[in-house]
C-alpha cells in the first residue's frame, strides 16, 4: 500500500455537519520543511514536491518534520500543483487525543465568517450580511463589509492557528500589517468596525492578543477598542471535508488577578540545555509561555548571545525544544505575582523535583535563571557563572533574574552573562 493510500485511511471522519468552506479531494503526505515562508516541502508517496502554504505565519507548532498534512490540488499556471491546508495537530501541542486537523490557510477566515453571519451565527452581528468583498481602508482594504438593520460594519478577519494555555493566540510572530489595520479601523467613522479572530483549529476555549510576541499589535488593538473598535471570536470544526464556523468564543484580556494554572514544561531526555526559571509569574502562565512578558530580558539575550535564532522568542519553547534541543521549566512550578510570595518549603520542594527531573532526563547542561532559584537548588553560595559542583552529575551555569521586578543587574551586565552562558555551553556542551 502506497504511503497516499495509507494516510487516507487514518483520516478520521468526524464531520457533524457541512462545511462552510469545502475543500474537495484533497491528498495526504508528510512534511519535510520549508524554504521559503510561502513554499513547503512535502512527501507524497515517496515523492517530494513543493506545495503553495498560504500563510505568513510562523507556524512552527504545526509544521513538524514528518508531520501529516492534506494539500489541494490547484490548476492553472502556477509553480506548485497544491495548496497546503491542513495540518495534524501535534501530540507535543497539546490537541485533543487522536490527533485533530488544523488549517493553515489564512485566506479562508473572510469566506467561513460570510457563511456564519448567513446562519447569524456571530453573536453581536446578527442579521449582517456581506455587502461586498475587500472594501476600502485607509490605503488598503478590509476583508468584509456587513449590512446589517440600520447599520454597516467594516470587518477585518484574522487567521489563529497558535494556541497557549487554551487560547487561540494572535499573530504568532509579528505582524506590522496586522497592527495597520486595527490602527485604520479605530480612524474609521460612520460605520461599525470589527476585528473578527477565526480560530482555524478546534482546541481553543477563548482568544487572546499574542502581546508576548507582538506588544506593537496588542497595543494598537487596545488603542482600537477604547475607540470603540469592537471584536468578536468564533472556533472552527475542521476536518478533510473543509472548514467552518463552529461556536463563538470570548475574547480576553490579561488581568493582574487571575489565578492561570501551572506552565507546563518543554523537556525531553537529551537535551543540549535545560533552561530551569524561578518561578512563573501570572502573566507568563497566563499566556503559557516562559519568560513571557514585555521588557524581561530573557529572549534579548538570549539572541544576542546567539543562543537561539534571531527572531525567536516566547511561544517558540517546544519548537526550541523539539528542533534544538533547548527545554524549559521551572524551580517552583505555581504561577505567583512576584518570587517573593513563594515560600521555603516550596523552594525545598521545587528543588528536589527539579534534581529528579535533571536525574530522569539527563540533560548535557543546566542553566538556572535567577539566583533565589539557584541558591535554592545549589545553596547560599552560588553565584552567577560557571557552578563548581554540577547538578546531580550535570555541569550547570546560574544566571541572574531576566525580570524587571527582580533585577538585581542592569541590561549590559545581564547580557554579558548571556554570552559567557553561551562560550560556557559550547565548551561541556558543543553544538
Amino acid at each position: 500500500m502506497g504511503e497516499a493510500a495509507r494516510l487516507t485511511r487514518s483520516i478520521p471522519r468526524r464531520w457533524s455537519g457541512g462545511p462552510d468552506v469545502p475543500f474537495g479531494p484533497l491528498v495526504p503526505g508528510r512534511f519535510l520543511d520549508r524554504p521559503t515562508r510561502f513554499l513547503a516541502r512535502v512527501e507524497v508517496d515517496g515523492r517530494e514536491i513543493l506545495a503553495h502554504l498560504p500563510n505568513a505565519g510562523r507556524l512552527r507548532e504545526l509544521l513538524v518534520p514528518g508531520g501529516e498534512v492534506l494539500l489541494a490540488p490547484r490548476a492553472g499556471p502556477r509553480r506548485t500543483a497544491f495548496d497546503l491546508v491542513l495540518c495534524r495537530i501535534p501530540p507535543g501541542e497539546r490537541g485533543p487525543e487522536g490527533g485533530e486537523w488544523a488549517c493553515v490557510d489564512a485566506r479562508l477566515p473572510p469566506r467561513v465568517l460570510a457563511a456564519a453571519l448567513a446562519r447569524d451565527a456571530v453573536p453581536g452581528l446578527e442579521g449582517g450580511r456581506v455587502v461586498r468583498a475587500e472594501p476600502p481602508l485607509g490605503e488598503g482594504r478590509a476583508d468584509l463589509l456587513v449590512g446589517g438593520p440600520g447599520w454597516e460594519a467594516v470587518v477585518e478577519a484574522k487567521s489563529i492557528t497558535l494556541v497557549r494555555a487554551g487560547a487561540g493566540l494572535f499573530p504568532d510572530s509579528p505582524t506590522l500589517r496586522g497592527a495597520r489595520h486595527a490602527e485604520e479601523l479605530a480612524r474609521l467613522r460612520g460605520r461599525r468596525r470589527v476585528v473578527a479572530f477565526v480560530v482555524q483549529r478546534p482546541d481553543a476555549r477563548a482568544v487572546r492578543a499574542n502581546e508576548p510576541a507582538d506588544p506593537a499589535f496588542a497595543a494598537a488593538l487596545r488603542r482600537a477598542e477604547r475607540g470603540g473598535v469592537e471584536v468578536v471570536a468564533g472556533r472552527c470544526a475542521v476536518g478533510p471535508e473543509g472548514v467552518a464556523w463552529a461556536s463563538p468564543l470570548p475574547f480576553e484580556r490579561f488581568r493582574p488577578d487571575a489565578s492561570p494554572p501551572p506552565l507546563p514544561d518543554h523537556v525531553r531526555p537529551g537535551l543540549r540545555l535545560l533552561v530551569c526559571g524561578m518561578n512563573p509569574g501570572r502573566y507568563s502562565a497566563w499566556y503559557g509561555m516562559f519568560f513571557a512578558r514585555p521588557g524581561n530580558l530573557f529572549w534579548p539575550a538570549m539572541r544576542a548571545a546567539g543562543l537561539v535564532p534571531p527572531a525567536s522568542g516566547p511561544g517558540e519553547e517546544a519548537w526550541l525544544c523539539r528542533e534544538r534541543g533547548i527545554g524549559f521549566t521551572d524551580v517552583v512550578k505555581r504561577p505567583t505575582g512576584g518570587v517573593e510570595e513563594v515560600g521555603e518549603e516550596e523552594w525545598r520542594a521545587g528543588a528536589a523535583r527539579l534534581r529528579a527531573l535533571v536525574r530522569r532526563l539527563r540533560p548535557r547542561a543546566v542553566c538556572l535563571v535567577g539566583l533565589r532559584g539557584a541558591r535554592a537548588v545549589l545553596g547560599p553560595s552560588a553565584r552567577p557563572g560557571p557552578q563548581a559542583e554540577p547538578l546531580e552529575g550535570v555541569p550547570c551555569f546560574a544566571l541572574p533574574a531576566t525580570s524587571g521586578r527582580q533585577a538585581a543587574y542592569g541590561r549590559r551586565e545581564v547580557f554579558a552573562w548571556f554570552r559567557a552562558l553561551a562560550r560556557w555551553l559550547e565548551g561541556v556542551a558543543p553544538g
